[in-house]
C-alpha cells in the first residue's frame, strides 16, 4: 500500500497544519503563510529570511542561551543534511523513472519516497520556522526558571534527534521511507503537545518573566 493513503501520513499533514497555523499567531500577518502540503510554498523561503535577518545580539550571553543556540545550529545543520540527500536520492530516482531503468523492488521504494516527500519537505520547513522564531525571542529564555529550561532542552533535543535519525533513514544506503514518516509522525506529536503546553519561548515572550535561571 501506498504511502499516500497511509493513516499515519494523512495524520502528519493534520499536525503540520495545526502547527504552522500556531507558529503562524506569531508572525506578523504580511508573512503568515498558510501550508500548501502539496508543494513547498514559495514564499516560506522569504518568511524564513526576513526571521533571520532580525538582529540577535550573541556577546556576553548566559550559559543557558549559547547551549539553547548549540542546538539550534545542530537542528539546522541536520535539515540541510537531510534536504540535500532527499533532493539527491529524488533527481537520481526520477531520472531512473523516465529512463524506465529500475527493477521492479526500486519502482516500489521511489513511489513510496514521492508520497513521503509531500510530508518531509514541509515539515523540514516547519522545523526551520519553529527554530527561526524561537531564535528571534532567544533572550527571553532568562524568564524560565530551572525546570522549565531543562524541560525546554529536552524538548529541543528531541527534535535534533529526530532530525538525526530522519537524516540515517533518508541516506542513500537506507531509503527507510516509511521509517520517515514513522519518525516524523512521532515527532509531530511531540512538537504539538509541547506547543500546546505554551512553553516554546515564542509563548514566554508575550508574558510576564518568572523566576530567572540562577
Amino acid at each position: 500500500m501506498g504511502l499516500e493513503g497511509n493513516s499515519e501520513t494523512n495524520d502528519c499533514k493534520s499536525l503540520i497544519t495545526d502547527i504552522m497555523a500556531e507558529l503562524c499567531r506569531h508572525l506578523p500577518a504580511k508573512l503568515c503563510v498558510p501550508p500548501d502540503l502539496d508543494s513547498p510554498p514559495g514564499r516560506w523561503p522569504q518568511l524564513l529570511r526576513e526571521l533571520c535577518g532580525i538582529p540577535v545580539p550573541t556577546l556576553f550571553c548566559p550559559r543557558t542561551v549559547l547551549e539553547v543556540l548549540t542546538v539550534f545550529r545542530k537542528i539546522g545543520a541536520c535539515c540541510c543534511r537531510v534536504s540535500g540527500q532527499v533532493t539527491a536520492s529524488w533527481e537520481r530516482r526520477h531520472q531512473q523513472w523516465v529512463d524506465r531503468s529500475l527493477r521492479s523492488r526500486q519502482r516500489r521504494n521511489y513511489l513510496r519516497m514521492a508520497s513521503s516527500v509531500k510530508v518531509l519537505s514541509p515539515v523540514l520547513y516547519l522545523i526551520l520556522l519553529l527554530i527561526a522564531l524561537e531564535l528571534v525571542n532567544i533572550h527571553t529564555i532568562g524568564g524560565k526558571n530551572t525546570s522549565e529550561y531543562q524541560q525546554y532542552l529536552r524538548f529541543l533535543k528531541s527534535v535534533l534527534q529526530y532530525t538525526e535519525n530522519l537524516a540515517a533513514s533518508t541516506s542513500q544506503d537506507q531509503n527507510k521511507w516509511d521509517e520517515a514518516v514513522s519518525l516524523t509522525h512521532a515527532a509531530l506529536l511531540k512538537m504539538w503537545t509541547f506547543s500546546e503546553k505554551k512553553q516554546m519561548l515564542i509563548h514566554l515572550a508575550k508574558k510576564p518573566t518568572s523566576k530567572v535561571i540562577q
